[in-house]
C-alpha cells in the first residue's frame, strides 16, 4: 500500500530534468556570489568538494534519466530528491559557513544555517532508506516490510518539523536562533529531535537488510541489478569512511 501511495504522488517526467538543473545550478552559483567569496565558500567545511559533487551529480543525473523514461517508478525520483538534497545541504553549509565567519561579506547568513538546519540530516537519509526497500521495481518485496516505510515517513515528518520550526538556537550552529521558530514547539521540540533522527537511522539500517534478503532470494536479470547496487553502496560507504581520514 505505502508503495502505491508512493507512485501516486510521482510528478511528470520534465519534472526530473527540472530537479537536475536545480541540483546543478545550487553549486555552479557559488561561483559567481558577490564580492568574489565563490571561492571561499567552496572550501568550507562540508563544502562542495570534488567528492560531494561527483556524489550530488550521480545521485542526480541517475535520477533524472529513470525518472525520465520511467516515471511510474519511485526509484528515478528518490535518487533525483537525493540528488538535489545533497545540493542544498552542501550549498546551504558553504555559503553559512562563510557569511556568519565574515558577515559584512555575504547577506541572509542565519537563512542558510536554516536551511542547512533542515536538510543536512533526515531529509539525505530517508530517500535512501526508500530506495532499500523498493530498488529495483518500486515495490516492496513482502508486505511485512510496510511498517518501515510508514516509520521512516513518520520519523522524517517528525525531524524537519523539529528541524525547521523549533525554537531557540539551531542543532547545527549554536550561534544562531532559528528564524522562523515557533514558541508552541518549545517544549517537545528538543525531546523529539533526537529519537526521531535515531529511528530514522534505524529505519536505514532495516531498509538495508531488506534489500540484501532480497537479494538473496532475486533470481535472473533482478539479481544483477541488485548485486550491481549493493557494490556501488558498499563502495560509497568505503567513501564516507576514508573521505574525513585522507
Amino acid at each position: 500500500m505505502s508503495d502505491r501511495i508512493l507512485r501516486g504522488f510521482l510528478p511528470g517526467k520534465r519534472v526530473a530534468w527540472l530537479m537536475w538543473i536545480v541540483a546543478l545550478a545550487l553549486p555552479v552559483a557559488m561561483f559567481v556570489v558577490p564580492n568574489g567569496r565563490g571561492s571561499d565558500i567552496l572550501g568550507a567545511d562540508m563544502g562542495l568538494s570534488i567528492g560531494f559533487l561527483a556524489l550530488q551529480l550521480a545521485f542526480s543525473t541517475v535520477g533524472a534519466l529513470v525518472g525520465s523514461r520511467r516515471e511510474r517508478n519511485p526509484i528515478g525520483w528518490l535518487f533525483c530528491a537525493e540528488g538535489l538534497a545533497l545540493s542544498v545541504a552542501g550549498t546551504s553549509e558553504g555559503y553559512a559557513a562563510q557569511a556568519l565567519v565574515a558577515p559584512s561579506s555575504l547577506p541572509l547568513g542565519d537563512v542558510a544555517a536554516w536551511v542547512n538546519n533542515w536538510s543536512g540530516g533526515a531529509l539525505l537519509i530517508a530517500p535512501l532508506v526508500f530506495v532499500f526497500l523498493l530498488f529495483p521495481d518500486g515495490r516492496l518485496s513482502s508486505s511485512r516490510w510496510r511498517p518501515i516505510a510508514w516509520l521512516a515517513g513518520i520519523a522524517l515528518g517528525v525531524s524537519l518539523l523539529v528541524s525547521a520550526f523549533g525554537p531557540g538556537p539551531l542543532n547545527n550552529y549554536e550561534s544562531v536562533t532559528n528564524p522562523l521558530g515557533i514558541k508552541a514547539l518549545g517544549p517537545i521540540s528538543g525531546p523529539l529531535f533526537e529519537p526521531s533522527f535515531f529511528l530514522l537511522l534505524v529505519m536505514l539500517i532495516a531498509s538495508a537488510t531488506c534489500m540484501m534478503l532480497r537479494l538473496r532470494r532475486s533470481r535472473g536479470k533482478e539479481r544483477q541489478q541488485l548485486k550491481w547496487f549493493a557494490s556501488s553502496v558498499a563502495l560509497l560507504g568505503v567513501a564516507f569512511v576514508v573521505g574525513p581520514i585522507t
